[in-house]
């Protein structure tokens, strides 16, 4: 009965390894205009952090 935890241990591991990779892979070939409106986004959110500290006077 060890030897099947053993196996299901071995196997998830795999399984999890694989999926990351698939994830990683599919993520990475994203379409150059969602990389863009994903960077406008993050820009924006800097730019009203920067505003809000300045507001601030931090």
């Amino acid at each position: 009965m060890g030897w099947l935890w053993m196996l299901v241990t071995v196997l998830g591991v795999v399984l999890l390894g694989a999926a990351i990779l698939y994830a990683f892979r599919a993520n990475k070939s994203a379409p150059p205009r969602n990389v863009a409106v994903a960077e406008e986004g993050a820009r924006e959110v800097r730019d009203e952090l920067a505003e809000d500290q300045a507001r601030r006077g931090e």
